[in-house]
Protein backbone atom coordinates (compact mmCIF):
# COMPACT_ATOMS: atom_id res chain seq x y z
CA UNK A 1 0.00 0.00 0.00
CA UNK A 2 2.87 2.40 0.79
CA UNK A 3 4.43 1.64 -2.57
CA UNK A 4 1.16 2.44 -4.35
CA UNK A 5 0.85 5.72 -2.41
CA UNK A 6 4.45 6.63 -3.29
CA UNK A 7 3.88 5.89 -6.99
CA UNK A 8 0.66 7.93 -7.02
CA UNK A 9 2.42 10.84 -5.31
CA UNK A 10 5.25 10.66 -7.84
CA UNK A 11 2.81 10.61 -10.75
CA UNK A 12 0.88 13.56 -9.31
CA UNK A 13 4.12 15.55 -9.01
CA UNK A 14 5.29 14.70 -12.53
CA UNK A 15 4.70 17.47 -15.05
CA UNK A 16 2.02 16.73 -17.61
CA UNK A 17 3.27 15.85 -21.06
CA UNK A 18 2.87 18.74 -23.47
CA UNK A 19 0.03 18.42 -25.97
CA UNK A 20 0.97 17.17 -29.46
CA UNK A 21 0.31 20.66 -30.84
CA UNK A 22 3.00 22.12 -28.56
CA UNK A 23 5.41 19.37 -29.61
CA UNK A 24 4.65 20.23 -33.25
CA UNK A 25 5.54 23.87 -32.58
CA UNK A 26 8.97 22.96 -31.20
CA UNK A 27 9.76 20.36 -33.88
CA UNK A 28 12.83 21.51 -35.73
CA UNK A 29 13.95 23.84 -32.95
CA UNK A 30 17.30 22.08 -32.67
CA UNK A 31 16.97 21.94 -28.89
CA UNK A 32 16.41 25.70 -28.58
CA UNK A 33 13.51 27.21 -26.64
CA UNK A 34 10.65 28.39 -28.85
CA UNK A 35 8.81 31.67 -28.52
CA UNK A 36 5.25 31.32 -29.85
CA UNK A 37 3.18 34.41 -30.65
CA UNK A 38 -0.53 33.81 -31.37
CA UNK A 39 -2.11 36.02 -34.02
CA UNK A 40 -5.72 36.57 -35.04
CA UNK A 41 -5.29 37.99 -38.55
CA UNK A 42 -8.31 40.36 -38.53
CA UNK A 43 -7.20 41.85 -35.19
CA UNK A 44 -5.91 45.41 -35.62
CA UNK A 45 -4.01 45.01 -32.33
CA UNK A 46 -2.06 42.10 -33.85
CA UNK A 47 -1.05 44.28 -36.80
CA UNK A 48 0.04 47.18 -34.57
CA UNK A 49 1.99 44.93 -32.18
CA UNK A 50 3.73 42.84 -34.87
CA UNK A 51 6.74 45.11 -35.56
CA UNK A 52 7.26 45.58 -31.82
CA UNK A 53 7.09 41.83 -31.11
CA UNK A 54 9.44 41.23 -34.05
CA UNK A 55 12.22 43.04 -32.17
CA UNK A 56 12.56 39.91 -30.05
CA UNK A 57 13.75 37.80 -32.97
CA UNK A 58 17.02 39.61 -33.75
CA UNK A 59 17.57 40.54 -30.09
CA UNK A 60 17.65 36.84 -29.18
CA UNK A 61 20.29 36.21 -31.83
CA UNK A 62 18.93 32.94 -33.17
CA UNK A 63 19.25 31.25 -29.78
CA UNK A 64 15.46 31.15 -29.45
CA UNK A 65 13.23 29.95 -32.27
CA UNK A 66 10.41 32.42 -32.97
CA UNK A 67 7.12 31.08 -34.37
CA UNK A 68 3.85 32.89 -35.07
CA UNK A 69 0.66 30.86 -34.99
CA UNK A 70 -1.73 32.54 -37.42
CA UNK A 71 -5.37 31.61 -37.89
CA UNK A 72 -5.02 31.40 -41.68
CA UNK A 73 -3.99 28.75 -44.20
CA UNK A 74 -0.23 28.45 -44.83
CA UNK A 75 0.28 30.80 -47.79
CA UNK A 76 -2.05 33.44 -46.36
CA UNK A 77 -0.36 33.19 -42.95
CA UNK A 78 3.06 33.81 -44.50
CA UNK A 79 1.70 36.79 -46.48
CA UNK A 80 -0.01 38.22 -43.39
CA UNK A 81 3.21 38.00 -41.36
CA UNK A 82 5.26 39.67 -44.10
CA UNK A 83 2.76 42.50 -44.55
CA UNK A 84 2.57 43.10 -40.78
CA UNK A 85 6.35 43.13 -40.38
CA UNK A 86 6.54 40.03 -38.20
CA UNK A 87 9.35 37.80 -39.44
CA UNK A 88 8.66 34.90 -37.09
CA UNK A 89 8.33 31.48 -38.74
CA UNK A 90 4.69 31.04 -39.80
CA UNK A 91 2.62 28.23 -38.33
CA UNK A 92 -0.80 28.05 -39.99
CA UNK A 93 -3.73 27.22 -37.72
CA UNK A 94 -6.88 27.97 -39.75
CA UNK A 95 -9.04 25.62 -37.67
CA UNK A 96 -7.60 26.99 -34.38
CA UNK A 97 -6.70 23.49 -33.16
CA UNK A 98 -3.30 24.64 -31.91
CA UNK A 99 -4.75 27.76 -30.30
CA UNK A 100 -7.34 25.62 -28.48
CA UNK A 101 -4.80 22.98 -27.42
CA UNK A 102 -2.60 25.72 -25.96
CA UNK A 103 -5.55 27.08 -23.98
CA UNK A 104 -5.47 30.53 -25.56
CA UNK A 105 -8.59 32.51 -26.22
CA UNK A 106 -7.12 35.83 -27.42
CA UNK A 107 -4.54 37.06 -29.86
CA UNK A 108 -1.46 38.78 -28.49
CA UNK A 109 -0.81 35.74 -26.32
CA UNK A 110 2.85 34.75 -26.27
CA UNK A 111 4.22 31.47 -24.95
CA UNK A 112 7.74 30.31 -24.23
CA UNK A 113 8.21 26.57 -24.74
CA UNK A 114 11.20 24.39 -23.95
CA UNK A 115 12.63 22.00 -26.53
CA UNK A 116 10.06 19.32 -25.59
CA UNK A 117 7.08 21.69 -25.81
CA UNK A 118 6.61 22.28 -22.08
CA UNK A 119 5.40 25.77 -21.25
CA UNK A 120 8.00 27.93 -19.51
CA UNK A 121 6.01 31.16 -19.63
CA UNK A 122 2.76 32.74 -20.85
CA UNK A 123 1.93 36.40 -21.40
CA UNK A 124 -1.56 37.62 -22.35
CA UNK A 125 -1.76 40.96 -24.06
CA UNK A 126 0.92 43.36 -25.18
CA UNK A 127 2.67 46.19 -23.34
CA UNK A 128 6.17 47.40 -22.45
CA UNK A 129 6.49 45.36 -19.29
CA UNK A 130 5.31 42.16 -20.97
CA UNK A 131 7.63 42.59 -23.96
CA UNK A 132 10.58 43.16 -21.62
CA UNK A 133 9.57 40.13 -19.50
CA UNK A 134 9.26 37.94 -22.61
CA UNK A 135 12.73 39.01 -23.76
CA UNK A 136 14.22 38.32 -20.34
CA UNK A 137 12.56 34.90 -19.94
CA UNK A 138 13.49 33.81 -23.47
CA UNK A 139 17.08 34.93 -23.00
CA UNK A 140 17.29 33.11 -19.66
CA UNK A 141 15.90 29.92 -21.25
CA UNK A 142 18.57 30.22 -23.95
CA UNK A 143 21.33 30.84 -21.41
CA UNK A 144 22.11 34.34 -22.59
CA UNK A 145 21.90 37.81 -21.03
CA UNK A 146 18.64 39.70 -21.38
CA UNK A 147 18.73 41.83 -24.54
CA UNK A 148 18.10 45.55 -24.64
CA UNK A 149 14.93 46.40 -26.56
CA UNK A 150 13.62 49.73 -27.78
CA UNK A 151 10.28 50.06 -25.99
CA UNK A 152 9.39 53.75 -26.32
CA UNK A 153 6.71 53.10 -28.95
CA UNK A 154 5.24 50.05 -27.15
CA UNK A 155 2.03 50.81 -25.22
CA UNK A 156 2.50 51.33 -21.48
CA UNK A 157 -0.98 49.93 -20.78
CA UNK A 158 -1.94 46.41 -21.79
CA UNK A 159 -3.55 45.92 -25.18
CA UNK A 160 -5.64 42.77 -24.75
CA UNK A 161 -5.92 41.62 -28.37
CA UNK A 162 -8.99 40.10 -29.98
CA UNK A 163 -10.90 36.97 -29.07
CA UNK A 164 -10.32 34.04 -31.38
CA UNK A 165 -13.57 32.89 -32.99
CA UNK A 166 -14.92 29.57 -31.78
CA UNK A 167 -14.63 26.74 -34.24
Amino acid sequence: MRLLAAVLALLAAAPAAPPPEARALVAGSGGRPTLVHLVHAPCACSVRAAPQVDRLRPALGGKVRCVAVVDLPSEEAARWLASAGLRFEPFADPELRTVAALGADRSLTTLLLDAEGRELGRWRGHDRAKLAAIAQAAACAAGMPAPELRLDDVPAETVAGCTFPSR
